[in-house]
């Protein structure tokens, strides 16, 4: 199931469908026979925007740069950059949420600016495919939320005024309803549903850290959707049609750790690895009311980082990836962990890449690795692509490009290699 992104917090890229996990980790793992994962078959719901572009492929080009230094890069599609230019006075200082400038559309390449939109706020947690949603209008005052064409600078309005509004994430986008975080001046996030107006909006969950939209797994009737929100050390449940919180917020205690899955959640104790290397856990599974099911032991190393990338999985499928660490889009198992290490699922190749799996293309052609001085594109069969040095951690997927987002050193798009 393909679905636009979440997120709220900066952890990777894009649909990634995948699970940070270095090698330092790998020995003695439960259930790593050499054939473990190879065939496995999943069930994903994912980040349409946070596929890795199958163009990289045949290499990289260059890091493109704004034109301004100081700018933020909210969005890429089609060759134009849709950026947040610093304000005039700031001196090129990196623009925050609650600032206001100009919001402009720039062929990366010439240069050349294709449409501006003056007064204007983004970030690039705000970009769904082609487009950005885009806080217009003053902070103090009346600011209007819409959904802006990367590529045309098109605009669709998204919500009725709104006063000092900072936006802070795009949850997901449904046909007629987008779900997204924001500011209202100072204190804890609103949970905002968008039809052209405000449908309903929740502020009641206190301090929120992050909403994953959990579409109600392979079999969902209408109205199954619930929001899985992380909050105050703890987790709640929350009607998307309504914005009713159907359960909590519960408080997690000590070591606790909650798991979302698209038609569920898994609740467990962190726990200790053995002094052989082996670390399982039991943990319980419950439907999207809440309701107690079964209860599960695996090794949660795939458990606990899918959500946090942009991918789920059904619930009876969770334990079965305890040894995959990377998922394709269309469910294939990539990457998995064995006692020998990381392997391509499908060839056994060994990967002796260092870093973690940081994004893969749609079809799984692609997969980009980060540590803390390179980055590495290798293919399906463990060629390496490209490589690349970079020491910046905070890299994502951006609709298919991978952007460094904006900081002291400045924002840039990786470009794929020109056609030969």
């Amino acid at each position: 199931m393909t679905r636009f992104r979440n997120h709220s917090s900066p952890a990777l890229i894009g649909m990634t469908v995948l699970v940070a996990l270095t090698l330092s980790g790998c020995a003695g793992l439960p259930g790593t026979t050499a054939s473990s994962g190879s065939d496995a078959q999943f069930q994903p719901s994912w980040d349409q925007d946070r596929s890795l572009a199958v163009e990289y492929a045949a290499g990289v080009g260059d890091w493109w740069t704004p034109p301004l230094q100081g700018s933020v890069i909210c969005g890429v599609a089609d060759g134009v950059a849709l950026l947040m230019e610093p304000r005039p006075d700031s001196g090129g200082a990196v623009p925050e949420a609650h600032d206001r400038s100009a919001v402009v559309g720039i062929r990366m390449a010439d240069n050349e600016e294709l449409w501006r939109i003056d007064e204007a706020a983004c970030t690039s947690d705000e970009s769904v495919g082609d487009a950005v949603y885009v806080a217009i209008g003053p902070y103090r005052g009346d600011s209007v939320i819409e959904r802006v064409v990367i590529a045309t600078g098109e605009r669709t309005p998204k919500s009725t005024a709104l006063d000092r509004l900072e936006l802070s994430g795009v949850i997901t986008e449904l046909e007629d309803v987008t779900l997204l975080t924001a500011y209202q001046g100072p204190g804890s996030r609103t949970i905002l549903a968008l039809d052209g107006t405000i449908r309903w909006q929740l502020t009641e969950l206190g301090w929120l850290s992050r909403c994953e939209y959990l579409d109600g797994g392979p079999i969902a009737a209408p109205g199954d959707a619930r929001l899985g929100c992380n909050v105050d050390e703890g987790y709640a449940l929350v009607d998307t049609a309504s914005g009713e919180v159907v359960l909590g917020p519960n408080p997690l205690r000590g070591d606790t750790i909650v798991t979302w899955a698209r038609d569920g959640y898994l609740v467990y104790e962190r726990g200790r690895p053995t002094a052989q290397g082996e670390w399982t856990v039991t943990a319980e599974q419950f439907d999207l009311e809440g309701n107690a099911l079964d209860t599960v032991t695996y090794a949660p190393m795939a458990a606990t980082s899918p959500a946090r990338h942009g991918m789920l999985l059904p619930l009876d499928e969770v334990a079965a990836a305890e040894s995959v660490t990377g998922i394709s889009p269309t469910g294939d198992a990539l990457l998995r962990l064995s006692a020998r290490g990381r392997e391509l699922a499908l060839s056994g190749t060994k990967v002796d890449v260092s870093g973690y799996l940081l994004a893969v293309s749609s079809g799984g052609e692609v997969l980009l690795f980060q540590s803390s001085t390179a980055l590495t594109f290798i293919d399906a069969q463990g060629t390496t692509l490209s490589e690349l040095q970079s020491k910046d951690s905070d890299v994502r997927v951006v609709n298919g490009y991978l952007v460094k987002r904006a900081h002291q050193l400045g924002a840039s798009v990786l470009l794929p290699a020109p056609p030969s």
